[in-house]
């Protein structure tokens, strides 16, 4: 190719190709057109072919979205004075029960317990990480698992104190993503 000077172009040039070698041919066809806006399948094609469908741009902004949501609460709650903890999430009792090298233990459903304790050391904690429910999760009301966003509080005065701090960071979160 020979490369071009050009306004309209990012960056001010574009190459413009003389000729091309096919190297290879595909074995067969993808089984998703993922060049496509949406994909016109079921969410079961999509999980089973994961690796493909995550190449289509609009399955991938999800997860830059879930991102930036992360983001935006990090750091909103550090302005806040918070401390990021991290729990655990294998425990001995609970509902979400499996074998760990040879005993019973369950998958954490919430930190709660553990945030508790820790606003007595930092008086306001938060965490984001992995949280299970034995639930089916391809309905729309219900998630197996998911990446939860928790804070705890202590020296409140209401929940007025909570809500305001959901609401700061919703803006804040809300203005990021713009």
């Amino acid at each position: 190719g020979i490369l071009h000077e050009e306004e309209r172009a990012p960056h001010g040039r574009e190459l413009r190709i003389c000729h091309i070698d096919i190297l290879s041919t595909p074995a067969e066809p993808l089984p998703m057109a993922i060049d496509k806006w949406k994909l016109n399948t079921s969410l079961e094609a999509k999980l089973n072919y994961r690796s493909i469908s995550l190449r289509n741009v609009r399955e991938r902004a999800k997860f830059k979205i879930q991102e930036g949501i992360v983001i935006g609460f990090r750091e909103f709650l550090y302005k806040e004075g918070f401390t990021e903890i991290h729990t655990p999430k294998i425990g001995a009792k609970g509902a979400e029960g499996l074998d760990y090298f040879h005993r019973p233990a369950v998958l954490e459903q919430s930190p709660q317990l553990y945030k508790q304790m820790m606003v007595g050391v930092f008086d306001r904690v938060f965490e984001t990480g992995p949280v299970f429910r034995a639930e089916k999760h391809n309905t729309k009301r219900h998630l197996n698992e998911y990446t939860s966003l928790d804070f705890e509080m202590g020296y409140i005065d209401s929940f007025e104190d909570i809500m305001a701090m959901e609401t700061g960071f919703l803006q804040y979160t809300m203005e990021l993503l713009k």
